[in-house]
């Protein structure tokens, strides 16, 4: 077997092979440092801006607070007469013995909050009456409906006297219907009490004291703000119709509308 001689030039190859953390640490130290630097610098910054957010929260806060103080150190007048106390309240309505089982799931606030409704049920014949800030009105066999207009001034109900129906608007009882039925509301301007009614001859658009013809169905009623109209779509025959009332002009103006005043 002939024996391997290691020259100088082989020993040293050996020794360049054999990993050395010494070596490596001085070929890399530079590289160490800089790392380090950027940790420390970053770990200063957060720190630093640590300190200026809670600076600016607490001044913040210590501002509101001055402000809150001097708020209620100096309260407007109209605070300083509600000061203490609670908004006013009085007796709005002396229920008599007959008002005292009204219906209490019908309570009806008026927008304007100045008005309320509610239905007396009269259990010795049966009958049903309308009471509008506590003043009653004529008892029918159901009520239907209760509606305030926009601004809460007028004021509608649908009465049953056996199979018929009409409005009540502001006290005065209207045309009789078969059906009284949806929709029904005040035009914005509170002037029209606008309702759908059903007799022998088909459906009908009613405003107040005025009704279109009688069509076979009504279908979609809106209101046009913009113009101040209402718009409604009818089918009558094998043609569908549509019907522009002028909110603008007395419904008299208006063609096609027939007054039904009793």
């Amino acid at each position: 077997m002939k024996k391997i001689i290691k020259t100088p030039k082989a020993a040293k190859v050996a020794r360049a092979s054999k990993f050395s953390w010494h070596q490596f640490w001085l070929d890399n130290r530079l590289i160490f440092w800089l790392f380090v630097l950027v940790i420390v610098s970053f770990c200063i910054s957060m720190a630093w801006n640590k300190i200026l957010i809670t600076g600016a929260l607490r001044e913040n806060l210590i501002t509101r607070t001055d402000l809150a103080v001097k708020n209620q150190a100096e309260p407007s007048d109209a605070g300083a007469k509600l000061a203490g106390k609670v908004a006013q309240e009085s007796e709005f309505i002396n229920l008599n013995e007959a008002q005292k089982n009204f219906d209490e799931l019908s309570f009806l606030t008026s927008p304007n909050g100045q008005s309320v409704a509610y239905i007396i049920n009269d259990a010795k014949n049966g009958k049903k009456t309308v009471a509008l800030n506590g003043n009653t009105g004529a008892s029918y066999d159901d009520i239907v409906f209760m509606k305030f207009s926009p601004s809460g001034q007028r004021f509608a109900y649908g009465a049953k006297v056996g199979s018929k129906s009409f409005v009540v608007l502001d006290g005065k009882e209207g045309k009789v219907y078969d059906w009284i039925f949806e929709p029904r509301f005040f035009t914005p301007d509170n002037q029209y009490f606008v309702y759908k009614a059903r007799n022998d001859q088909g459906d009908i658009l009613v405003f107040n004291d005025w009704e279109t013809q009688a069509y076979d169905r009504i279908y979609g009623v809106t209101i046009n703000n913009s113009e101040n109209q209402l718009i409604f779509y009818a089918r009558k025959g094998n043609a569908i119709w549509r019907g522009i009332v002028n909110l603008n002009k007395p419904l008299e103006a208006n063609l096609n509308l027939t007054s039904v005043s009793q």
